[in-house]
């Protein structure tokens, strides 16, 4: 049985991704996808590539008993 799972994803844009969340949600209405990426996933790595940004996101899986 794996232990975790992971995802990756890359994007080209032009503006930096990733840092810019606004902590209170009234101020902006974007960034709530990044906001529940990094509440729900154990690691999440932004990583600026050739033309964009680059997502690497890991959930470790609980042992059953």
């Amino acid at each position: 049985m794996p232990s975790d799972i992971q995802g990756h994803i890359e994007e080209k844009h032009r503006e930096p991704v990733g840092h810019e969340i606004a902590v209170d949600e009234t101020e902006q209405r974007r960034g709530w996808g990044l906001k529940l990426i990094k509440t729900l996933m154990d690691e999440v790595e932004f990583e600026r590539v050739d033309e964009g940004t680059s997502l690497r996101m890991t959930k470790y899986l609980r042992k059953s008993a």
